[in-house]
């Protein structure tokens, strides 16, 4: 009987460290997601303000034809 519960302890600790492992996994795997998804942010706002799009209020069709830019 001994044997049966120091088995079932040992498995229960070891379901325990696999279960404190995989939580630690899952923290690193949003940390990392999350410091991508700010990047990608940074670079969206950065791209943004460096081309800001002209549009020529007297142009009528508002130079989308090739035909206005000439």
């Amino acid at each position: 009987m001994q044997t049966q519960a120091r088995v079932q302890l040992q498995i229960r600790a070891r379901w325990f460290r696999m279960s404190e492992e995989y939580q630690a996994l899952q923290r690193r795997l949003q940390q990392k997601h999350d410091k991508e998804l700010e990047k990608m942010r940074q670079m969206w706002k950065n791209s943004r303000s460096a081309y800001p799009i002209f549009f020529d209020p007297n142009t009528p069709r508002r130079g989308w034809c090739s035909l206005d830019r000439s």
